[in-house]
């Protein structure tokens, strides 16, 4: 049943090939690979890749050390394996030869490495280029209920971690104590990896929407942005919530709510049919008339999956339709230099006329 999902999924990116006049879509190790062929692999210094013509049977190149592990985890059957003492331009190039491809449209995965993209142009210097995203993130963005279930799973996961974080922070705990606490108590739950660093930004150091853990010890009346997430079952989860130590000023209470309020109102105007760009106004529109649109530096929101960005992005300029099953996260924030810094972040699925929370941590003002 598993592999029948890959061979759906390239069937339907066929389909997507089809309408826009390409002949082939390569993928490289990472999260394309894994969405069309089911074999998963960081990217590496050697050749590997899939070539999914639309028109013939795909194949897989691959370093010989990988020739079994590959033909244990796709449905693909035409593995041609090349040995370290060859040069894997040879077989890439009898590769394209065999497909016709040396003068084709070939749509490259967004994340192959230079050295790789140089690769096909010395071999078919001759063929159209392009970005494969424009075939594979309109499929991804939509989710199955399957893909969904997981995802409610991985946000669950984040929940309870950064639940329990809240209650281990307080005056004198140290940025990268909190950090290392929430990679234990992921690890507790038997979470191996997470899809990004977690943030966690005390006082001034909120005004940092990235803010990497420093030695920074909390201190009384500071703001904290907790931004953490998980990988389970190879889906990301990404929540942050933004809390008080002891006591929260009334500037910072005021701030709080222009951004509570503010990822409401974009979780409200969220529906099917509707551009994306439009729930990046609901929040934006709601802070500039607050007086803070220029501590509003980021978009709204990002899409998340198997990547932990990925289509939607929730943005001004984006004019993307919302579908549906689409999964992304709404996360408004400002930022004040020198002072302190509010974000609060949940995902979210699109359901018809209306969205939901996949995230169910309060977002009321919290001083602990």
């Amino acid at each position: 049943m598993k592999m029948e999902l890959f061979r759906r999924r390239y069937a339907n990116c066929r389909e997507v090939m089809a309408q826009r006049e390409l002949d082939c879509v390569v993928v490289f190790p990472g999260a394309n690979m894994y969405y069309l062929t089911g074999f998963m692999e960081e990217p590496l210094e050697r050749l590997l890749v899939a070539v999914l013509p639309r028109s013939s049977e795909p194949i897989f190149i691959v370093p010989e050390l990988y020739e079994k592990q590959v033909g244990a985890s796709t449905w693909i059957t035409d593995i041609r394996a090349w040995k370290d003492d060859e040069d894997p331009s040879k077989i890439l190039n009898e590769v394209l030869q065999s497909l016709s491809l040396v003068g084709g449209r070939i749509a490259l995965d967004t994340k192959m490495w230079a050295k790789f993209f140089l690769m096909f142009l010395s071999v078919a210097p001759k063929a159209v280029y392009s970005d494969a995203s424009e075939v594979i993130d309109g499929l991804r963005a939509v989710k199955s209920r399957k893909e969904i279930k997981v995802m409610e799973e991985s946000a669950s996961i984040a929940d309870r971690v950064i639940k329990k974080i809240i209650d281990a922070c307080g005056v004198g705990s140290r940025e990268k104590e909190i950090a290392s606490l929430i990679e234990l108590e992921f690890r507790k739950l038997g979470i191996e990896s997470m899809p990004f660093r977690p943030i966690v930004a005390s006082g001034p150091n909120g005004a940092f929407p990235h803010h990497k853990p420093g030695d920074r010890r909390f201190k009384r009346g500071d703001s904290v942005v907790l931004d953490l997430g998980a990988a389970y079952k190879g889906y990301c989860s990404d929540i942050t919530r933004t809390i008080f130590i002891e006591r929260c000023g009334s500037k910072e209470k005021a701030v709080y709510e222009v951004v509570r309020q503010a990822q409401q109102l974009a979780f409200e105007s969220i529906v099917e049919g509707v551009e994306a760009r439009r729930v990046d106004r609901a929040a934006r529109t709601h802070i500039a008339d607050r007086g803070y649109g220029e501590k509003f530096v980021h978009r709204t929101g990002h899409g998340i999956g198997l990547d932990i960005h990925e289509a939607p992005y929730i943005w001004e300029g984006n004019t993307q339709i919302l579908k549906t099953g689409m999964t992304f996260s709404v996360e408004p924030g400002i930022y004040l230099p020198d002072g302190f810094g509010v974000r609060i972040e949940d995902i979210v699925v699109v359901e018809g006329k209306k969205a939901r929370r996949l995230n169910k941590v309060s977002r009321e003002l919290t001083v602990i």
